[in-house]
């Protein structure tokens, strides 16, 4: 996200829109794809997070926990979304969004805290993004008509499910502590990586930053060998 804003507003200004439409494409294809393991771990293990984290005195915060997850991946795609809208100079549309946001956020804690509590607040976050994103997709849809959702987000979408399937049916006959959820956690992550590379979610795009990344990686251990 610290590359694309720049990136796009350069393409913008000189009228490439099909460039924006491919970048924010891939950019919103990546932020799904690293955000969704983390986001399924957050809803399966809330608990062991919690107490990692934080301590066992805070494991109230159990389903605060999933709110606040399935809220902040809504929010992660909305980033492209919001940037886009700057990108064509609409940024007092964009102060409106989050004024609009936060009032309708406080009514919703107004009336759900005192019955619900921390779940009540958890709660009201996660609508409040939820609505905000579907809010800048619209705007977006109808200043520029670029969505930023590729067909392949679905394959990626279906890679997720065997892994998070054999997860939660292990998870029944382990039990949980720091190292077996740290160990569930890599195999629930390597086991979607090869299902994202065996339902070939990846395309050449994809495939070039990676190898991108790849050398960035060596340049930065040849410096940190000398």
């Amino acid at each position: 996200m610290r590359i694309f804003p720049p990136l796009v507003t350069k393409e913008f200004s000189r009228k490439n829109l099909d460039i924006v439409k491919r970048l924010s494409k891939q950019t919103g294809k990546w932020i799904f794809m690293i955000n969704l393991p983390i986001f399924l771990l957050m809803i399966i293990f809330p608990g062991t997070i919690i107490n990692l984290l934080f301590g066992s005195e805070y494991l109230a915060a159990e389903n605060s926990l999933r709110f606040l997850a399935v809220g902040f991946i809504f929010f992660s795609m909305s980033m492209v979304l919001e940037n886009l809208i700057l990108m064509i100079g609409k940024s007092k549309l964009t102060l409106i969004n989050m004024l609009l946001a936060s009032i309708l956020n406080l009514f919703l804690n107004i009336i759900l805290v005192p019955k619900y509590g921390i779940n009540g607040a958890a709660f009201s976050t996660m609508l409040v993004y939820i609505i905000l994103s579907i809010v800048f997709l619209l705007q977006v849809k109808h200043y520029t008509s670029i969505v930023p959702l590729k067909r392949n987000m679905f394959k990626i979408f279906l890679s997720i499910i065997p892994p998070t399937i054999l997860l939660v049916y292990i998870r029944r006959f382990i039990p949980i502590n720091l190292w077996t959820v740290i160990l569930q956690a890599i195999f629930f992550i390597l086991f979607y990586l090869f299902l994202i590379f065996i339902t070939k979610s990846l395309d050449k795009n994809d495939i070039m930053i990676l190898k991108a990344i790849k050398e960035k990686c060596k340049l930065i251990l040849v410096r940190f060998k000398k």
